[in-house]
């Protein structure tokens, strides 16, 4: 636990935490909800990936009804379905990806956004970048902001670029 600085080492079998062991027992921490999203989700589905695997001859999965995280639970829900059944679980989930998204770099400081209005046309959809409104905000102020549920249709159809951050 000392070397992964979980805790520090201050004298012969003196220990003492350290901001990140004091993180994970703060649930206003997204470290504290990555911990609890690895322990309900993550590692029983890790755990289960070797037998998925197997049954399905190890070839890549490609129906959204047959995944090693359904296969991984006795309900045989996706991921999101599970997420709506726990709610503890889900605003781990909510967490963990809030403090992602905090240390994220945004596209847009290594993506050259000019080539993205290269032949654009206004009268179209020029880019649905779906988890990274303060990039796409960068972008240009012509870009229109607009708010979706991840759990309906995707209401815009043929945009030239899609981006799931």
């Amino acid at each position: 636990m000392s070397a992964s600085h979980f805790v520090e080492e201050v004298g012969e079998d003196k220990f003492q935490p350290t901001p990140t062991s004091l993180a994970l027992g703060d649930t206003a921490e997204p470290i504290a909800h990555t911990a609890l999203v690895t322990g309900a989700q993550y590692t029983s589905s890790a755990m289960n990936l070797p037998a998925f695997l197997a049954k399905t001859d190890y070839r890549e999965p490609v129906e959204a009804t047959n995944t090693n995280f359904m296969d991984s639970n006795k309900d045989q829900l996706s991921l999101f379905a599970f997420l709506k059944t726990e709610p503890k679980s889900q605003a781990a989930f909510i967490g963990a990806m809030r403090g992602l998204s905090q240390r994220k770099r945004d596209w847009t400081e290594f993506y050259s956004t000019e080539l993205l209005f290269e032949g654009f046309n206004p009268d179209k959809v020029l880019l649905v970048d779906i988890g990274a409104v303060t990039a796409i905000a960068k972008v240009s102020d012509q870009i229109q902001l607009m708010p979706h549920d991840f759990f309906t249709p995707q209401p815009v159809k043929a945009e030239r670029n899609c981006e799931l951050t």
